[in-house]
């Protein structure tokens, strides 16, 4: 029984850095991102409302409360502002994607894929941030071969690009590919210790290339620097069986069924994971 980590969905504030104009929406709008850049977030999002109450049609303070939102995990409001925003500005590709991100969140697997085919339409390949946005684009639509090529694209011009790695490691995990999911990861790992879940795809990788031993110290590292991360928990007892350290692997399985935060698909492949180990003896 394996559970892959699941693919990051790479997603980036939409704060315009606009200078103030004499419009009163444009001169909120830029109130507003200095409030977030300072994490004021109640008063940025007052400053935004504002903006958008001066001028309805003025299209940035609506994606800057839809990243807002997104931020701070609400996602139906942030579904929201970008759907309002999109209204607006309809040819924005990275406002395409995000919103395809949160409505797979929310399992709209079908409004999802039709954001994603939006963004697709309106990223550029000229730009290594562009290219990565319509990787994971290409990914979620099962074009992961184009993904791959869009991930390389976008490390040929620029080889420090850390999303386009990352994306394009999860990416060949994700395919069967680990022994070279194992290189970019390990790469992303080495460059940015804290890049959000990289450690943990690297973990499963190594898992999935027959080095349990390894998977178990990476994966703890995981969860020591997120040890709220049910799905870390539950790779990291999958390493922990395959090591043969059976009472450790029983115990995270328990704890992932524990955990408030644990997805449906998680709490099922706990269950099948204890269900698997059978029996085992307390010193096991």
């Amino acid at each position: 029984m394996r559970r892959d980590a699941q693919e990051r969905t790479m997603s980036r504030s939409h704060v315009s850095d606009e200078l103030p104009s004499a419009c009163p929406a444009r001169q909120l709008n830029a109130r507003g991102n200095a409030l977030l850049r300072l994490k004021r977030f109640d008063e940025a999002r007052a400053a935004y409302q504002a903006a958008i109450a001066a001028d309805p049609a003025c299209a940035d303070p609506h994606a800057n409360l839809a990243a807002l939102h997104q931020a701070l995990g609400e996602t139906e409001a942030a579904i929201e502002f970008y759907r309002r925003f999109l209204d607006l500005a309809p040819t924005d590709g990275e406002a395409h994607h995000n919103l395809g991100v949160l409505l797979m969140s929310v399992g709209e697997r079908e409004r999802a894929q039709a954001a994603f085919e939006q963004a697709a339409k309106h990223l550029s390949t000229e730009s290594p941030e562009q290219s990565t946005f319509l990787g994971v684009s290409q990914f979620f639509l099962g074009k992961h071969d184009e993904a791959l090529a869009i991930f390389g694209r976008a490390l040929s011009l620029d080889p420090d690009w850390l999303p386009a790695r990352y994306h394009l490691g999860a990416t060949l995990l994700a395919t069967g590919r680990a022994h070279e999911a194992v290189i970019e990861l390990g790469m992303v790992v080495e460059a940015q210790p804290d890049y959000p879940q990289a450690r943990e795809n690297l973990g499963v990788a190594l898992n999935a290339i027959g080095r349990p031993e390894a998977a178990v110290v990476i994966l703890e590292e995981a969860l020591a620097r997120t040890p709220k991360a049910t799905s870390a928990r539950l790779n990291l007892a999958c390493a922990y069986q395959d090591s043969g350290r059976l009472g450790e692997a029983r115990t995270a399985f328990e704890d992932v069924l524990a955990a408030s935060s644990a997805t449906a698909a998680e709490r099922r492949a706990a269950s099948e994971g204890l269900a698997s180990l059978g029996e085992v003896s307390p010193g096991a």
